[in-house]
C-alpha cells in the first residue's frame, strides 16, 4: 500500500533574480516522418517543423511558455506539459477528454502557460499513445539560482522504443485473444533518440575533474529504466521537479514518465573510459527483476583511452533497490490534515468486453464525450453528481482546497507508476 496525501491548496513562490522574464514562443507543425533511430528498422514517428527527435525546450522560472500546435496529422492530437501544475490555466494541461477536445486534424491550439516551478519536465502528446510514436520531448526550467553547484548541464532522454507504431501495439493488448494478447514483442533503448549497436552514437563525453548534472527522464510507454555509470557514484539531487537532499546510489530507477537528476564527479585522470548502464526492466515484483533487456553504452574521457568494464562478461551492474520514500526534499513542509480518505485498488483483469483492462477498485475508465473539466465549469450544482461525468468515467469529487488522503493497493501482479497532474504530494507510508 502507498498512502499519500495532496493538497488542493498550492503555493508558488515566485523567486526574483537577475534574470529578465521573457516570453518563450514556439511554432509546432506537428507531423509524420519517417526515422530509423537505432538502425534496425525504419518507421513511421511524429515530428515537429520536419525534424525528429524534438529539440528541447528550456526556459526560466517567471518566464511565459507559449506553443503554437498546429495538427498536420491525420487524428487528433495534444500537448502536456508533463509536471507543470498548471495552476489556472487547466485548460492548457493537454489531458484529451478532460482539460480539452484534442486539437483535431488540420486545426490549431495554443497553449500559453506561466513558468512557476524549477526543474526538469517533459512535453508530450496526451492523446492516445501518441507519445510512444515519438511526440516527446525534454523541457527544462531553471532557477535564478540552482541549490547545487555543478560544472555542466547533460539531459539524457531514456526510452523503451518500440520498432511498431503505437496504435498496432495497443489493439495486440486490447485483443479478446489470450494468445495475440500476451504475444512476446520487445523494445529497444535509445538514449536521446539514438540507439543500436554503434556506441558512438549514444556516449556520454566527461572531462576528467569536472562535475556533470545528469538530468534522466524516462519517455517510454512502459518498462523501468536503470541507469548507472561502472565505477561512479551517483547524488540524486532532484526528482520529479522537486529539489532534495543529496542521496549517494549506484544506480537510479525510473518508471515512465519519471526524472531524476543526478550529480556525477568525473574521475581525475583521462586514462581509461567507462561503460553505463540503462537497462529496460518490463517489470519490477517485490524487488526481482522479471525481464530484463540490458543495453550498454560509454562514458568518455578520452577517444584514445581504453575501456574499463568491471563487470566483465556481466550484462548489469549490481543494481540497488532505492525506495523513493527515502528522498528528502530540501525544502521541508508539514503534511496537511485530511479532509478525504480515497481508497483506489489496483488491478488487471479480463472484463466483460473480453479484453484486459487496468482498473481502480474493479472499474474501467472511458473517456468522455465532454471534456471533465468543461463539465465542472457548465453544469452547476450537478458537478457534484459523478454521473453527470460520463459513463464509466468514475470520477473522485473533491470541494475546493480539500485536503485529501489517496491509498494505493496494488493488487496487481505487476509493478505500476502513478502520476498525479497537477500536484506534488507527501508519501506518508509504503
Amino acid at each position: 500500500m502507498l498512502s499519500l496525501f495532496v493538497s488542493k491548496a498550492l503555493a508558488v513562490v515566485l523567486l526574483c533574480g537577475s534574470a529578465v522574464s521573457k516570453r518563450v514562443e514556439l511554432d509546432w507543425n506537428i507531423e509524420y516522418m519517417l526515422a530509423n533511430p537505432n538502425g534496425l528498422n525504419e518507421r513511421r514517428v511524429i515530428g515537429v517543423n520536419g525534424k525528429w527527435p524534438l529539440p528541447e525546450v528550456h526556459v526560466n522560472l517567471g518566464d511565459k511558455l507559449v506553443i503554437h500546435a498546429h495538427n498536420k496529422l491525420d487524428e487528433a492530437t495534444s500537448l502536456h506539459t508533463h509536471g507543470f501544475f498548471q495552476n489556472g490555466t487547466n485548460f492548457y494541461d493537454g489531458a484529451a477528454g478532460i482539460t480539452e477536445c484534442g486539437i483535431a486534424p488540420n486545426s490549431s491550439y495554443t497553449y500559453e502557460m506561466n513558468v512557476e516551478q524549477t526543474g526538469t519536465y517533459w512535453i508530450h502528446s496526451h492523446y492516445r499513445a501518441q507519445f510512444v510514436d515519438g511526440l516527446r520531448t525534454v523541457l527544462v526550467s531553471h532557477p535564478a539560482r540552482e541549490a547545487y553547484r555543478y560544472d555542466e548541464d547533460v539531459t539524457l532522454m531514456l526510452e523503451a522504443w518500440y520498432h511498431r507504431e503505437s496504435e498496432e501495439i495497443s489493439e495486440q493488448l486490447l485483443s479478446t485473444s489470450e494468445r495475440v494478447r500476451t504475444a512476446p514483442f520487445l523494445p529497444h533503448m535509445l538514449i536521446n533518440s539514438a540507439g543500436g549497436a554503434d556506441l558512438n552514437r549514444t556516449k556520454i563525453k566527461m572531462t576528467a575533474g569536472k562535475t556533470y548534472r545528469l538530468r534522466l527522464v524516462n519517455v517510454s510507454g512502459t518498462g523501468m529504466v536503470r541507469f548507472g555509470i561502472e565505477d561512479h557514484v551517483l547524488s540524486v539531487i532532484e526528482v520529479d521537479g522537486v529539489d532534495t537532499e543529496i542521496k549517494q546510489v549506484n544506480s537510479m530507477q525510473l518508471s515512465a514518465g519519471q526524472r531524476v537528476s543526478v550529480l556525477v564527479t568525473a574521475k581525475p585522470s583521462a586514462q581509461a573510459n567507462y561503460v553505463f548502464h540503462a537497462d529496460i526492466f518490463t517489470d519490477i515484483q517485490s524487488g526481482v527483476a522479471r525481464a530484463v533487456l540490458p543495453f550498454q553504452g560509454i562514458v568518455e574521457y578520452s577517444a584514445a583511452a581504453p575501456l574499463r568494464n568491471t563487470t566483465g562478461s556481466s550484462t548489469t551492474l549490481d543494481w540497488e533497490f532505492s525506495q523513493d520514500i527515502d528522498l528528502v526534499p530540501l525544502e521541508k513542509l508539514p503534511a496537511p490534515g485530511v479532509h478525504k480518505w480515497v481508497p483506489l485498488e489496483v488491478h488487471t483483469a479480463v472484463f466483460d468486453d473480453r479484453r484486459e483492462h487496468l482498473a481502480f477498485n474493479n472499474r474501467t475508465f472511458q473517456p468522455p464525450t465532454v471534456p471533465s473539466l468543461v463539465t465542472a465549469l457548465t453544469t452547476g450544482y450537478q458537478a457534484y453528481y459523478p454521473d453527470v461525468y460520463g459513463f464509466k468515467t468514475n470520477p473522485v469529487i473533491l470541494d475546493p482546497l480539500e485536503d485529501v488522503e489517496v491509498a494505493l493497493f496494488n493488487l496487481d501482479v505487476n509493478s505500476h507508476p502513478f502520476h498525479l497532474h497537477g500536484h506534488n504530494f507527501f508519501i506518508m507510508v509504503r
